[in-house]
């Protein structure tokens, strides 16, 4: 199931429990009603822009792995989420030809403590996400990531970087983003 509002973007959500497809809807914004007992969550989250004057961030894929169970109040759920800093110019690029930084900072949605023993991965893609290169990460506390992303080593005039970040911490909370052309690397 796909949502196309009138701009041309797409979403799509799927909820799993236990490894079972669950909910299907077409929003990122609805209320998922689920059975009390305890147990292991996904949540798929695609999104997609289709205009054509629409060059980065053209499609997103996010997917939140949690546990959960019944709560006398309303409580956020362990959806860990990720703020990345990527040193672009106004144009959304950056110069070719050399390794860059990219900051990842991990935290819990507000309403909850932060979460620990986080890792994480980085990985980034010069060919739409068909051949992955892994960055080097460098945990610099209060889960704070430094990730430094080599070039490819051919560019052309422009190259799209599309962005894959993993995270997982200690109580086994994960979430997987791919953005897909985040940013152009221009020689």
């Amino acid at each position: 199931m796909s949502g196309v509002n009138q701009a041309g973007d797409t979403t799509s959500a799927v909820l799993y429990r236990d490894g079972h497809k669950l909910i299907e809807t077409d929003s990122a914004w609805t209320d998922m009603e689920v059975p009390a007992d305890a147990a292991r969550y996904r949540l798929k989250l695609t999104t997609s822009r289709n205009l054509p004057d629409w060059k980065y961030g053209v499609a997103t894929a996010t997917s939140w792995s949690f546990a959960s169970a019944r709560t006398d109040t309303a409580t956020p759920l362990p959806l860990l989420q990720f703020d990345c800093q990527v040193p672009v110019d106004v144009h959304n690029t950056l110069r070719a030809g050399r390794t860059h930084a990219i900051g990842v900072h991990v935290r819990a949605q507000d309403g909850l403590s932060a979460p620990r023993g986080v890792t994480i991965r980085v990985e980034a893609s010069y060919d739409d996400g068909r051949t992955w290169r892994t960055a080097e990460v460098t945990d610099r506390g209060h889960n704070a990531f430094r990730a430094r992303v080599a070039g490819p080593s051919q560019s052309a005039a422009v190259a799209w970087v599309t962005l894959r970040v993993m995270a997982r911490d200690a109580a086994g909370n994960t979430v997987r983003q791919t953005v897909q052309r985040a940013y152009a690397l221009q020689r």
